[in-house]
């Protein structure tokens, strides 16, 4: 339903920001935190968020949620941009430069990061936490998750017989499997679980990159290690392993390329091993097991196997350069899932969603309050018993944070129609229920 979560808590971060803090006393709160694209601030939730000590002295260790690990690499692993997080050496930091980044300046560099305190780190934690919350809740009551139908789930792309006698002998060319997501469905993804890998020879570190035909640097780089020759086998994958028709990485559609170098395979001892398949048409009886696998993804997703001069890569990819093989496969494989996916859609229409993040997030910060384990904390001591009036519905009072909340989420009205019926198929009288999302409860 939502396959990425960090994405999307990434994505709605910035909506509703906090006030930054005029207490010398105090650390100034991680820039990150004062951005409100909506213009609202937890703060004005509720009188008690006003004041920076209430919530600084309810505070308490909140790691539900780990920040990504800095790394250096030049891939899309290592691009920051201001606001970026991430965990280097046991301390938590924040991009605060305004140019992106590929790497090459550490968080121990103050021109780029700035450390975030522990009261800054609470509130970026309660933000997330506050995210999730919104998001399930919606979910739940408007009952979207039973209108989602499902695709296929961890599926081969093929399962075949190697020819053992025919190796590919080619040597400088970048070389692997096309993939196109025929649909044009922004809710739709496809996730390599893992690659299957069928070569000649034992060896460990084999780089297997990823490219979109709208970039001319590799999304990211996936390394395998080989350790049975003339076998099969696979390489889990578990991170920049989803395929998006809409991404804020690449452009919208195009085509995924997912290949190697011949001469880095030929460095480390190996050749990859052909499969007996044909690519671009429905296998006859005799292949019954890839006819399975293909009538599941094949109305999906487009496969073949391509090949282009390391040269190409050397320069920038360039997909007019790209020969395709309706033969080859290069000894890879796949493990695949396709899922419907509402992430990039509720980023998208994010101002919907500001008024209950708001109430949200104070929901969160006030039930800090309310249940803290600070007993010699007179102050803490004395915000219990007011906050805990606000998480809760009181008989014949009305506009507790706790009401504001529940009205948020059901006057939430958000129009899933235009999404795709593969993902939101109206023969099961599904469509009532997507047309009671727009509606007030």
């Amino acid at each position: 339903m939502i396959v990425d979560r960090r994405k999307l808590r990434e994505d709605l971060f910035g909506l509703v920001g906090f006030y930054q803090t005029s207490n010398p006393e105090y650390p100034l709160l991680a820039e990150c935190l004062l951005e409100s694209r909506s213009g609202l601030y937890f703060n004005d939730a509720h009188s008690l968020l006003e004041s920076i000590e209430n919530i600084d002295q309810s505070i308490k260790n909140f790691a539900h949620y780990k920040y990504p690990d800095y790394t250096a690499d030049n891939d899309a692993n290592g691009i920051y941009k201001k606001g970026s997080k991430v965990a280097f050496n046991g301390v938590n930091y924040e991009y605060v430069n305004d140019s992106e980044s590929k790497g090459g300046n550490p968080p121990t560099d103050e021109d780029y990061w700035s450390e975030i305190d522990e009261l800054s780190d609470y509130l970026i934690k309660s933000v997330y936490s506050g995210i999730d919350k919104m998001i399930d809740d919606w979910m739940n009551y408007k009952k979207v998750r039973s209108v989602v139908k499902s695709i296929y789930d961890r599926i081969l792309l093929f399962s075949g017989e190697p020819d053992y006698d025919d190796i590919v002998r080619g040597e400088n060319e970048f070389v692997g499997l096309k993939i196109r997501q025929k649909k044009g469905e922004s809710s739709l993804v496809t996730i390599i679980n893992k690659i299957g890998h069928h070569f000649e020879g034992n060896f460990n570190g084999l780089n297997v990159l990823l490219y979109h035909s709208s970039q001319q640097e590799p999304l990211t780089t996936f390394v395998i290690n080989h350790n049975k020759s003339k076998s099969s086998v696979w390489s889990n994958i578990n991170e920049d392993n989803i395929l998006r028709y809409e991404s804020d990485l690449h452009d919208v559609g195009g085509d995924f390329y997912l290949g190697y170098r011949q001469s880095q395979l030929l460095s480390l001892g190996g050749r990859a091993i052909k499969m007996r398949i044909i690519w671009n048409e429905m296998p006859d009886s005799k292949y019954h097991k890839w006819n399975e696998y293909y009538k599941q993804w094949s109305n999906f997703i487009f496969v073949t196997g391509f090949s282009v001069d390391e040269s190409v890569i050397d320069d920038g990819f360039d997909p007019a350069e790209v020969s395709e093989s309706y033969t080859e496969n290069y000894g890879l494989n796949l493990n695949i899932t396709t899922k419907c996916d509402i992430g990039n859609a509720i980023a998208m229409e994010e101002d919907l969603f500001e008024s209950c993040l708001k109430q949200s997030v104070a929901m969160k910060l006030l039930s800090s309050m309310a249940y803290n384990t600070r007993g010699s904390n007179n102050l803490a001591n004395q915000l219990k018993n007011e906050a805990k009036k606000e998480l809760f519905h009181s008989k014949g009072v009305y506009g507790t944070v706790y009401d504001n909340y529940q009205s948020s989420v059901k006057s939430l009205s958000f129009d899933l129609s235009g999404l795709g019926e593969s993902c939101f198929p109206c023969d099961d009288g599904s469509e009532d229920i997507i047309a009671g999302l727009g509606t007030l409860s």
